[in-house]
Order: structure tokens, then C-alpha cells, then sequence
């Protein structure tokens, strides 16, 4: 399935599929919550806590890793964001928020 990456309201990325590579989006260096919305469904998954003030004018990519609920293999990775910087390495697992 494709999702949109959301923060708050607000679409930052729509309609992106396995594989998908989109163009850099400029946020500002805030604490957000993101969110991936399935598209053609009432699914979203997260929030999740993006703190990007110790990024202010570096370029980050976020990658969603993992699965949508596993149907078939319960053993299969849940999805989740994870960010990553222009020097690579290990990437910043972005935590859930609590409700």
C-alpha cells in the first residue's frame, strides 16, 4: 500500500510505496510528531517523536522500515521511522509517542 507522512495536519510527503525515493522537504528544527496515514484507508500509524533541534540546517532522511501489521508472519519487524544523516552510520530510531 502507499502513505502519506503527516505531521499533525499537515502532508509532508503523499502517496509513497515500497521503494520510493522523494525529494527533500524543509521542516523546522522542532520537537514534531509524524505520522504515516495507508492511503485508501483509515489506518495511521504513530505518532511518532521526531526532536529535529539538533538538525537546524542538515539534511536527514527518514526511512519507514518494517511491516503494516503482519497478516502472515507475526514474526515479521512492526513498522517504525527511522532517520539518518548525510554521514550514514546508525540511524535514529524514532520512538513512539506515549498516549
Amino acid at each position: 500500500p502507499t502513505v502519506d507522512l503527516r505531521t499533525g495536519s499537515t502532508t509532508i510527503f503523499t502517496y509513497l510505496s515500497y521503494g520510493d525515493i522523494s525529494a527533500y522537504s524543509e521542516i523546522d528544527p522542532a520537537s514534531i510528531p509524524l505520522t504515516l496515514r495507508v492511503n485508501n484507508s483509515a489506518l495511521s500509524i504513530g505518532p511518532y517523536t521526531f526532536d529535529a533541534t539538533n538538525f537546524a540546517g542538515r539534511a536527514l532522511t527518514i526511512v519507514v522500515s518494517g511491516f503494516l501489521p503482519p497478516l502472515t508472519n507475526p514474526d515479521d519487524p512492526e513498522i517504525g521511522l527511522v532517520a539518518y544523516t548525510a554521514a550514514g552510520g546508525t540511524g535514529l530510531v524514532l520512538p513512539p509517542v506515549n498516549n
